[in-house]
């Protein structure tokens, strides 16, 4: 990587914080199982003056779903479960209301026809399992499964999490630490934070920088525990930097952390198997063109004008997932690199859009100089 393009990408760095784009940030750049670039400041609390540091605590949003969609696939990749097998051959009570022909891969693919669900909008429902189940089995389908692609913001994970303790037995807060987090050695990697203070002291505040009333409304939602502390399987990840790299360093090493097979190379392939006939096609929710996986979107040039989250340069095997409008995390095999780009700003969706694309392009110039 160039170091004339390094040090553009420090002074974007820079310029993105003063703006007032986040009140603070952590961008770190892996390129060959090496850190190449990495660059923090900030505050992660402002309202106590707390700085961003190196073990901060950042909510991931929905860059949670690549944990949970490995999940499901590696008990497709072991033969428990069968990605075009019906949701409700391993959870019955699932069929209600029109929803017996919805695929595990529909699921994972946003084409479930699931998107909009009032539980989505109804937080004290989200402490209690059962309660969020329930709601989701109640559910009917907004258009028939497989015709149109719409983001399942909150409902992919319930949906999905519940998939895995009905064909394994555990929750998949349960299942992720004992498959994935222990065996990567993750000790602050959690999905629903624990309330103690030596973690809960150390998470990051998210902030509206753009008073949109959405905005204020998450950002207000997002700091309490009632979120915070919940298992909710796409949108209450949390992480340091350093262990969601060792995350993505996985993946992009086939499965194998410090020389042991953590997943089924299998896994990688299904997870970034393209799932979109046209790569343009439009997602109902963002209301742009996105390439979808299986659980993760893949990068690319622009599409009737939208670019990836991972840049406009960005590679087709680029995979990844951002987290609302506050995080972007990705990896791109053909260049063996690994992009994370945290903040606790959320900024409207072209803000967003415009935060991560430059960043990412700037990445990715220093790559190719």
């Amino acid at each position: 990587m160039s170091a004339a393009g390094l040090e553009g990408v420090a002074a974007l760095f820079d310029a993105h914080l003063a703006r007032g784009w986040h009140p603070g940030a952590h961008l770190l750049v892996i390129r060959r199982g090496q850190i190449v670039f990495e660059r923090y400041a900030g505050l992660a609390d402002p309202s106590r003056r707390r700085p961003v540091r190196p073990d901060t605590i950042w909510l991931l949003f929905s860059a949670t779903k690549p944990y949970t969609a490995v999940a499901v696939l590696k008990l497709v990749a072991e033969g428990k479960i069968d990605l075009d097998a019906p949701v409700a051959r391993y959870w019955p009570a699932f069929a209600q209301n029109n929803k017996a022909e919805i695929t595990v891969r529909h699921v994972l693919t946003h084409r479930a026809g699931l998107a909009h669900g009032k539980i989505s909008r109804q937080p004290w429902y989200w402490p209690s399992w059962r309660l969020c189940i329930r709601a989701v089995e109640g559910m009917t389908p907004d258009h028939p499964p497989g015709q149109e692609v719409a983001y399942h913001a909150m409902t992919f994970g319930w949906i999905l999490g519940e998939l895995v303790r009905q064909v394994d037995g555990r929750t998949l807060r349960q299942y992720l630490s004992d498959e994935i987090f222990k065996p990567l050695g993750l000790r602050h990697t959690f999905l629903g934070l624990p309330g103690h203070a030596e973690v809960w002291d150390r998470r990051n505040i998210i902030a509206a920088v753009d008073q949109e009333p959405d905005l204020r409304q998450s950002a207000f939602i997002a700091n309490r525990r009632i979120f915070r502390g919940s298992h909710i399987p796409a949108g209450t990840g949390h992480s340091t930097i350093y262990e969601h790299a060792v995350f993505y360093q996985m993946l992009l090493d086939r499965g194998i952390w410090n020389g042991s097979q953590i997943i089924p190379s299998a896994v990688i392939d299904m997870l970034t198997a393209p799932s979109n006939p046209d790569p343009g096609q439009m997602d109902r929710v963002l209301g742009k063109p996105t390439r979808w996986a299986h659980g993760v979107s893949l990068g690319g040039p622009p599409r009737q004008g939208f670019a990836s989250f991972m840049g406009r340069t960005s590679g087709p095997r680029a995979f990844g997932h951002g987290g609302l409008r506050s995080l972007a995390a990705w990896a791109d095999p053909d260049h063996k690199l690994i992009f994370l780009y945290f903040t606790n700003g959320l900024l409207s969706a072209q803000g967003s859009d415009d935060r991560n694309i430059e960043m990412g392009d700037a990445v990715l110039a220093s790559v190719a100089a």
